[in-house]
């Protein structure tokens, strides 16, 4: 197995579950795709192994990990076909790549708004709240794909972040570096849209050259538990694609 970089930023938990993930991704254990023993993930790792148990419940709870008993813990075999599991908070460029694409990234527009009252619902920011709101296109090789829209509540800045910044970072770094929130977990809602209602949706004609849209509604909550950004995502789904390892009840 290969070295594995200590665990320096976000939770700890949800800093391991990205490090496995990544090495799953990767196929970084062995053919059977066992993985070290807890104590062996918890030295490399540099965490207790209270955090690496409870990384390896969660994953399994995805269907990413089988654990066995008197075997182990190994990587499900189906999770190896997942290419984007939906069940992750994934940047949008690392979807587009995970799709097989080069990934590229354009501001659309950053603006100080009054919140929408649908949207100020999910903030708490109550009637009149103002935020910004950040307009982002995303291509897959040259091809527009994804289109997204942030607001986050205004009242969170101490400062405004540069143009800049919006562009070159994502907004949960954005919040993060501006704020000390870091967004820990999130609400998601799955719909579509024609071509035309996400038009309105946007203020302007969609980019997406498709008929109709899968549109991902999701909430961003901090590790206070309190939201800190709305976001609208767009797909096209010609080229953009979601896995997601399911369990029978029971």
């Amino acid at each position: 197995m290969p070295s594995i970089a200590p665990i320096r930023k976000k939770t700890l938990s949800d800093s391991v579950k990205d490090s496995l993930r990544k090495l799953i991704s990767e196929k970084a254990f062995n053919e059977a795709g066992k993985l070290p023993p807890e104590e062996e993930l918890a030295r490399q790792l540099a965490v207790s192994r209270i955090t690496i148990r409870k990384a390896l419940t969660d994953l399994e709870q995805e269907g990413l990990l089988l654990r066995i008993h008197g075997r182990g813990t190994f990587v499900n075999p189906a999770a190896r076909q997942v290419k984007v599991n939906l069940s992750g908070m994934l940047e949008f460029g690392s979807v587009i790549s995970g799709n097989g694409y080069r990934p590229e990234c354009r501001l659309v527009s950053v603006d100080e708004e009054r919140i929408p009252a649908s949207v100020g619902e999910h903030l708490g920011t109550g009637k009149g709240g103002r935020g910004i709101r950040v307009e982002k296109l995303y291509l897959a090789d040259d091809i527009p794909a994804i289109v997204s829209v942030g607001r986050i509540p205004l009242h969170l800045f101490s400062e405004t972040p540069a143009r800049t910044d919006w562009q070159e970072k994502s907004n949960f770094e954005v919040i993060q570096e501006y704020t000390g929130r870091m967004v820990v977990r999130d609400w998601i809602e799955v719909s579509s849209l024609s071509a035309q209602e996400a038009g309105e949706m946007l203020g302007h004609p969609c980019p997406l050259k498709a008929a109709s849209v899968l549109m991902i509604q999701a909430v961003g909550y901090d590790q206070n538990s309190e939201p800190v950004i709305h976001g609208v995502a767009l797909y096209d789904t010609s080229h953009i694609r979601f896995n997601l390892l399911r369990h029978a009840e029971g």
